[in-house]
């Protein structure tokens, strides 16, 4: 798969109002089974911007340019383009001369696997340090998400305000998440946005029951950087219990809701002609 098989489109998140995104999104948690990062989604509305590395899915976000893939001619180019964008600086004669000089090992390197993998090792690492990713569910009745994310339907779903959330944290954008068969060969000389999109926004169609939408930040700049956000209470639109939900949870839970400024509406998951539904609980 390449490129021109994928129909990529860059939103302008300067103006969220013409940005395509859902209404609401959904995050699958645990409740009281000795994880503080899901129960402080609801103690201290505290979301977290995970590394890539931590997903189940051990390919997420691993696909990129496909450096090893390059013909002699296209290394000469991209060592040009390189050079140009490290060391703006240089006036052609020098950027000349250190294309020159370079570009010998840089074949050589291409064509080794063991100085690709450390390439692609070192990559992957700063790559990892760099970018925060909230993986969302553009449904709250998706009883794989249930099992898998949310302790076998004992935990909860948080129903959050999409465009609330990516203005309050000064995310660098969202988007819908497209599967595939095979993840689509990243051309080195793409665009960088464009790079960036094909590299987390696709997975595996193994993937596709997690109906993701997600939401993206970087870290380029303080790699160190909490990844701990604090959002409103305005973002939580929704909380829903799952259907083994422990019923003597249920006045903690309403009590934190009290404790909010502006209170989502509560619902607790129940399976009706085997079927999977919510009801309201009046609080």
């Amino acid at each position: 798969m390449t490129f021109d098989d994928i129909a990529i489109i860059e939103d302008d998140y300067t103006n969220l109002d013409s940005v395509r995104m859902p209404q609401l999104v959904y995050k699958y948690r645990s409740w009281n089974n000795g994880d503080r990062f899901h129960d402080n989604v609801l103690v201290r509305n505290e979301l977290f911007m995970a590394y890539p590395d931590s997903f189940t899915d051990k390919s997420d976000s691993r696909n990129i340019p496909r450096l090893d893939l390059m013909n002699d001619e296209e290394i000469k180019r991209w060592a040009e383009n390189m050079l140009k964008n490290v060391r703006p600086d240089w006036d052609d004669k020098t950027l000349a001369r250190e294309h020159a000089r370079r570009v010998p090992n840089l074949m050589r390197d291409f064509r080794n696997e063991e100085s690709m993998k450390k390439f692609t090792d070192y990559e992957w690492n700063n790559y990892n340090k760099q970018t925060g990713i909230l993986s969302l569910c553009m449904q709250s009745l998706n009883n794989k998400m249930w099992d898998m994310y949310a302790n076998k339907h004992m935990g909860i779903c948080y129903g959050l305000d999409t465009n609330k959330f990516i203005r309050m944290c000064g995310s660098s954008g969202g988007n819908y998440v497209t599967y595939k068969k095979e993840l689509p060969h990243i051309n080195p000389f793409d665009d960088k946005v464009v790079n960036s999109l094909m590299r987390i926004y696709f997975k595996h169609e193994n993937w596709r029951f997690e109906e993701e939408y997600r939401i993206t930040t970087s870290y380029e700049n303080n790699p160190d950087q909490s990844r701990i956000l604090v959002v409103p209470d305005s973002v939580f639109r929704e909380v829903i219990l799952g259907k083994s939900f422990d019923e003597r949870q249920i006045p903690t839970v309403i009590a934190h809701l009290k404790a909010k400024e502006f209170r989502p509406i509560l619902y607790k998951c129940k399976v009706r002609d085997n079927i999977l539904i919510r009801e309201l609980i009046q609080y």
